[in-house]
């Protein structure tokens, strides 16, 4: 695991020790005669930023600016012989003196020392704060999308909230995807549930999963201008991220309720890569190679995105996945198994999970919608009226990014029942005849489903409350 500081050991050990704030959560009052004061709502548990906040409060004290305090650190000289004070603060020998004279004149030399030196202080706060504020703690993000959520966390400070510096990946594929969360080059990953149960049921690796994302949002099967129905695809070839993954199968369930099968040659899987490079494709009606491209499933953003293209350019939605089999459980978070057992590991994860809790919640709160689509626009790199259009796409009730009845991240089992019918229907699991699936999704330690991270996330959101750096008053904490 990638981090840049270790956690506290004792913090670890106590999983309701408080939250830390960030430092956008400094507030300074410079205006005497109060010093500098350092507010700090509570304590983060890395020593190094407590150290960096004492070091903050150490300059805002050492500093004379107020005129009503002006020998504040003469006493400090005498444990420090080696250093003039006085001088380094700019403050002139004389500047004692000042104490013993009328009111006016005090004023005065304070009015000019308040000026010259709140530049210095200013200066030396700020340059500790940047110092501070680079002692996060790193999580490895490996994801196919940047999802809603994803995006209300990133760009709204749910991330920095909570101490992290989250680097997030784009994942080319799903086996590119899943062979970096079991070798720890990502500390968690997105993907459809579906393929943790061909990793863990077909090839035995220790992959858990530990909350549900969404439920497909914008799932659908789209395809170039000039194919108008599904049954002009018979003897194509449709793109996918792999013949083996979940949407690949979810396809073939689409296609079917169309009277194309698969098994008989009606149409062929090109493998091409995840959703960014299949909607590339898609929209070029061509692959680099020259081959032509005809049909792919999409999913959030790219539904919308294409939608917005020129009409020479706008892929035709054919089907919907939910119209054809509903729930699904699509993106699940995914963890290697080890990262359970290791404290720091896990407390990192919780941490995540905690943020992207929030940034859930926030999102599938209509009050937030205004700051949610300016997170999506910001993120997307797209306008508002697409950004609108996808905060509708991620809150769709029945296929947007939710897990309910809660949305607390619980995977939906009705949902995940659906994705291992139609995996099995397809002959898409290896497993003994008499496979017990409800069973073996029962949730639990050494299963496929483990919520311990989920549930301390979920506790860790309930007891403390996320600032987000929206404007829209309402919007700034939840």
């Amino acid at each position: 695991m990638r981090k840049g500081k270790q956690r506290n050991t004792l913090t670890e050990s106590f999983p309701s020790t408080p939250r830390f704030s960030s430092p956008q959560r400094l507030s300074f009052r410079l205006f005497p005669p109060t010093p500098v004061l350092v507010k700090v709502n509570s304590l983060w548990p890395n020593p190094l930023r407590v150290g960096c906040m004492i070091y903050v409060a150490w300059l805002a004290w050492i500093l004379p600016w107020s005129p009503v305090r002006p020998c504040v650190i003469r006493p400090l000289s005498q444990w420090y012989p080696s250093i003039n004070m006085s001088s380094s603060a700019g403050i002139p020998s004389s500047y004692c003196e000042a104490r013993e004279k009328t009111f006016e004149e005090r004023a005065t030399i304070g009015l000019v020392l308040f000026l010259e030196l709140t530049m210095q202080l200013r200066a030396l706060v700020l340059a500790s704060i940047v110092v501070c504020s680079q002692a996060l703690d790193t999580v490895q993000y490996g994801a196919f999308i940047a999802t809603a959520t994803y995006s209300v966390a990133n760009q709204l400070g749910f991330f920095a909230e909570n101490g992290l510096n989250v680097v997030y990946s784009q994942v080319p594929n799903s086996t590119a995807a899943f062979a970096s969360i079991l070798n720890g080059e990502y500390d968690i990953l997105t993907a459809t549930v579906d393929n943790a149960l061909n990793y863990r049921f077909n090839q035995n690796q220790n992959v858990t999963v530990i909350g549900q994302l969404d439920q497909g949002p914008d799932l659908v099967l789209a395809s170039i201008p000039s194919i108008t129905s599904v049954e002009q695809l018979k003897g194509k070839p449709i793109i996918v991220d792999s013949p083996v993954s979940g949407y690949a199968y979810l396809l073939q369930d689409v296609l079917s309720a169309y009277g194309l099968s698969l098994a008989n040659g009606d149409y062929y899987f090109m493998t091409v890569g995840g959703t960014p490079q299949r909607y590339s494709a898609l929209v070029n009606q061509v692959l680099p190679n020259g081959t032509a491209v005809y049909a792919t499933i999409l999913t959030y953003p790219f539904t919308v995105e294409g939608e917005a293209l020129s009409a020479e350019e706008t892929p035709n939605i054919l089907a919907r996945i939910s119209d054809v089999i509903a729930p699904v459980t699509s993106s699940a978070f995914t963890i290697r198994q080890s990262s359970l057992s290791n404290k720091t590991e896990a407390a990192l994860l919780t941490r995540f999970m905690a943020s992207m809790h929030a940034a859930n919640r926030f999102l599938l709160n209509p009050k937030n919608k205004a700051c949610s689509i300016q997170a999506l626009a910001k993120q997307l790199g797209v306008s508002q009226a697409v950004a609108s259009q996808e905060y509708a796409s991620a809150t769709n009730p029945v296929s947007g990014e939710i897990s309910p009845p809660l949305n607390d991240f619980t995977v939906n089992q009705t949902g995940i029942m659906n994705d291992v019918a139609v995996r099995n229907k397809f002959g898409g699991f290896t497993v003994p005849s008499g496979f017990n699936f409800t069973e073996a999704l029962i949730p639990g330690t050494g299963k496929l489903i483990d919520y311990s991270i989920k549930n301390a996330a979920v506790t860790e959101y309930s007891r403390h409350r996320f600032h987000s750096n929206c404007t829209t008053p309402s919007s700034r904490d939840f």
